[in-house]
């Protein structure tokens, strides 16, 4: 996901999913975001193996040949894109230009180079000639658009007749922590989420814009996670590097021993950091949608 990771793979005060990278920001806040949304792919891996093999079977073979990843972020959906269609060109939009730096610096790495490119764009902009396309997907990035019907209305003209558009939304934050730490201490920054969220950033309902835009059957796909997390190198930090982004934005209403424990529970040191915890689950849902261009 971007995959969301992604997926995204997000919410607006977090992640993949999660595009505060199309809005204004600095390189330190995308550096930081970059960083998430790596970890995310990372430990995400077998939910992308399962949406790029559910996308796969919805294309038919001989509509694979250019693929448009809006939304990009560093480029994880782009990456599974190009090698799940060994054969297709691959073009990853993003407004941000150092999101932009990293997808290009993965494509290199995984030799893809001659089938992968970038465009720097405003979803929200104005749309500059990009072609025709035999799919299109985008994972937890147009959830905070602010004219949704005309973006469909776009990804419907730069689709072939009979291509396909997944977009992919995350159901709710992800989740790490057993139900007992704290008291139930993620059920609360969650609810504290809620209140101040003022986006749909969560599980919002494409299938009526869809049909709408003029997307021709579309269909409906839940995906699930729910397995064991470890390493402090991967799980342990990618629950930390979340409940960080999310802190400034949560700690105000939360309880002084809320925050006490959440100050613990991202601190790098001490035996209730996130880097050193052997308890962690993560818990996370995304929703699929596939409509094809009649």
């Amino acid at each position: 996901m971007n995959s969301h990771s992604h997926d995204d793979h997000g919410h607006r005060h977090d992640q993949d999913h999660d595009r505060d990278r199309d809005r204004p920001h600095d390189h330190d806040h995308d550096d930081s975001l970059g960083e998430l949304l790596d970890l995310d792919a990372e430990v995400m891996r077998p939910y992308l193996l399962d949406v790029m093999t559910w996308l796969h079977a919805r294309v038919p073979k001989r509509n694979s040949q250019r693929i448009l990843d809006l939304g990009t972020g560093t480029g994880t959906g782009t990456i599974a894109l190009a090698t799940r269609f060994p054969g297709a060109e691959v073009v990853a939009i993003d407004k941000s230009t150092a999101m932009l730096e990293r997808v290009r610096e993965r494509v290199t790495v995984s030799e893809l180079a001659g089938r992968v490119s970038t465009v720097q764009m405003d979803l929200d902009g104005s749309w500059t000639d990009l072609g025709s396309y035999d799919v299109v997907w985008a994972s937890a990035a147009l959830h905070e658009l602010s004219s949704p019907d005309r973006t469909f209305s776009n990804i419907l003209e730069v689709l072939n007749p009979g291509g396909l558009l997944v977009v992919v939304e995350m159901d709710g934050p992800p989740r790490f922590l057993q139900d007992e730490i704290g008291g139930g201490l993620e059920a609360r920054i969650h609810d504290v989420l809620r209140e101040v969220e003022t986006g749909s950033a969560y599980r919002p309902e494409w299938t009526k814009t869809l049909d709408r835009a003029g997307f021709a059957p579309v269909e409906v796909a839940a995906f699930s996670v729910d397995m064991a997390i470890e390493g402090a190198e991967t799980g342990g930090k990618y629950a930390q590097t979340y409940l960080r982004r999310i802190q400034p934005h949560v700690a105000a209403r939360l309880s002084a021993s809320d925050r006490t424990m959440l100050d613990a529970l991202v601190a790098d040191v001490g035996s209730s950091s996130l880097r050193h915890r052997e308890d962690l689950r993560l818990r996370a849902g995304r929703t699929a949608w596939a409509g094809y261009r009649p």
